[in-house]
């Protein structure tokens, strides 16, 4: 089985948001530009060392299996280059885009400056420059980016120590995608890479002061939505950069909570960087304290960074980064809502396998003993494809050994639900009531400071076709990971497993910024009903049947009521039928009524419970 996890998304809505360079910088610093309103310039180059697929302008963005976002919106009448890789992966890509030679003679610093959507995958991007056209100096671009990664940026490269005040400069863009830097069995393709508005300064653009939290790492809190009863402390993170032109000093970051209800500051906290050089980022640093217990109360809440410094800043807009969470009455979950389905790439599975996957979400209980989870939600995306299929949710107790992988020896299987699939749900969330693994009962009681995975299992019956699944990349879990891990108090995002269930489950998912819709229910445990004892016997027989089910039992005490409830697997209550004072004795209930598929028997006495499953065939 392939470990490498490519993803398939469609966008259910996104909005694209492009910050251009040209609202930054005067007009008489720009002494060269390049916009490809009428495509790649005759006198520029294209080539691919490793292939013949290459750059080439587009108005419409990326076309492969697993596009991203278009740079501008098609039909708006822009254009753009483009090097989209998922196009070709028949192997290694090294492909290049040069400009013509610019004259930089009389510039005494020169800046580069341009647009770009990309999303990662294993690759590389450069951007190069040459006085020759034959040695090439290169500079990163995205080297920060995790696999999967992805947005829409401007970029500003200090290109001065090879083109200020040259005749003759050359400059470019090179894709670079290998097997050799890619996990195995990849033949090297990734995502796309857009360009467009280049432009040349022979001023630094940048504002003198400008410091900024980076949009791309800041802890959130571990779970977006949190039972009232199960609400934890949690530490604060954030990516802080110099992306001015002179050193700031005195730099302070600030985070603060606010209960959107009262409007209130609930919780604020300060963690002081003194002196930091321009182009510096400062990265992972925690604060201080073991963080933020939200109040006894339900609610909504936003946290807020804002980074501060000695002087005025140039550009307020990125001095600070909120996120949401919430305080529910009784459920977990790591979205607010779907935004985008998600399923694997067919190329995770070896040729003519069955497409079986799972997806899940980890979440942390640390106040289990007097609760039990009751039910499991999740969202489909393509219902119609997999008509009299089924879904079952797993929830797990997991024991990490420290790699972060959920192997199958570390996962105890507590409960379960199983939804049978009808075809026209839309994307409507589905719920499942969840039973006790052991016995079969309903609900599954929870125990304190204990990490929990429920999983959305899907068991192909080809390799044609497979579960889509509705998820979320609207909350990013990787500086949360980061700040939790190192505490001691690990609280991840999602977890992935490709094949059938004696696969391990990765919490790297498809990137800590992708979750699926999958969350569980909690209820307080009131009462003290418990399963029937061994000693108390209940058998079901013929199983499978046809017509009639019959219930044998044989009690230790008389019960003064016997309930028999059978359920579809999905959790809807069909029939009902009780029995007065019942020690010993065989009871029959026609089902003849029902259709062939299996069911769940709940027997109710009052000395407990017990579940049986059976079958109904035509």
């Amino acid at each position: 089985m392939m470990q490498n996890f490519t993803l398939l998304i469609q966008r259910i809505s996104a909005v694209l948001l492009l910050i251009t360079l040209s609202s930054n910088l005067a007009v008489s610093q720009v002494f060269w530009s390049e916009t490809f309103d009428s495509g790649i310039p005759s006198s520029w180059s294209t080539f691919d060392n490793d292939s013949d697929f290459n750059w080439e302008a587009t108005d419409v963005g990326p076309q492969g299996p697993y596009a991203i976002d278009p740079l501008h919106e098609a039909g708006s009448g822009e254009t753009w280059i483009i090097y989209d890789s998922d196009l070709d992966c028949s192997g290694s890509q090294d492909a290049w885009i040069t400009s013509d030679a610019i004259d930089c003679s009389s510039a005494p610093v020169v800046w580069m400056g341009f647009d770009q959507v990309y999303r990662d995958f294993y690759d590389s991007t450069y951007v190069v420059v040459s006085t020759d056209n034959v040695n090439w100096t290169f500079f990163n671009v995205n080297g920060e980016a995790a696999p999967n990664d992805s947005g829409a940026a401007s970029i500003l490269i200090d290109i001065s120590a090879v083109a200020a005040g040259q005749s003759t400069v050359y400059i470019g863009f090179n894709y670079l995608s290998t097997a050799a830097t890619q996990p195995s069995n990849l033949a090297g393709c990734g995502y796309s890479w857009q360009v467009d508005n280049i432009e040349l300064t022979d001023e630094d653009p940048r504002p003198a002061n400008d410091m900024r939290v980076n949009d791309n790492f800041y802890a959130i809190a571990p779970s977006v939505i949190t039972p009232l009863s199960q609400v934890e402390a949690f530490g604060f993170l954030a990516d802080i950069e110099n992306v001015g032109g002179e050193t700031q000093t005195s730099v302070n970051l600030n985070i603060s909570i606010v209960d959107n209800d009262s409007g209130d500051e609930v919780y604020t906290e300060d963690l002081a960087y003194g002196m930091i050089e321009s182009d510096s980022l400062a990265e992972n640093v925690p604060f201080a304290s073991a963080g933020f217990t939200p109040p006894a109360q339900l609610g909504t809440y936003t946290g807020t960074y804002t980074v501060s410094a000695d002087e005025t800043d140039g550009d307020e807009s990125n001095n600070t980064q909120s996120f949401d969470f919430f305080v529910s009455d009784d459920f977990f979950a790591k979205e607010v809502g779907a935004t985008i389905p998600i399923s694997p790439a067919t190329s995770n599975w070896d040729p003519g396998e069955a497409l079986s996957w799972a997806y899940g979400n980890y979440f942390y209980v640390p106040n289990g003993s007097e609760f039990a989870a009751t039910e499991a939600s999740f969202g489909l995306f393509n219902a119609d494809e997999l008509e009299g299929q089924s879904v079952t949710l797993w929830l797990y107790k997991w024991t990490d050994d420290g790699d972060e992988l959920a192997q199958q020896s570390e996962r105890e299987r507590v409960g379960f639900g199983v939804y049978e699939i009808q075809g026209d749900e839309g994307f409507d969330i589905i719920s499942v009531p969840l039973f006790n693994f052991l016995d079969q009962s309903l609900g599954v009681p929870l125990e304190d400071n204990t990490p929990y995975i429920l999983m959305a299992e899907y068991v192909g019956l080809n390799d044609q076709t497979t579960m889509v699944l509705l998820g979320s990349d609207e909350f990013d879990y990787g500086a949360q990971i980061l700040r939790s891990r190192e505490i001691g108090t690990p609280r991840f995002g999602s977890l992935l497993g490709i094949g059938d269930d004696t696969e391990d489950y990765s919490t790297l998912g498809f990137g800590y910024d992708l979750v699926p819709v999958v969350r569980f229910s909690i209820e307080e445990i009131v009462s003290t009903e418990e399963a029937l004892t061994n000693e108390n016997l209940v058998d079901i027989f013929p199983n499978p049947t046809k017509d009639v089910v019959n219930i044998q039992v044989d009690l230790e005490e008389t019960t003064s009521e016997m309930m028999i409830q059978i359920y579809s697997v999905d959790g809807k209550q069909l029939m009902t039928q009780s029995y007065e004072a019942v020690k010993a004795g065989t009871f029959t209930i026609n089902v003849q009524d029902l259709t062939a598929g299996t069911y769940l028997m709940n027997i109710i006495t009052d000395a407990g419970n017990r579940t049986k499953r059976f079958m109904i065939q035509q």
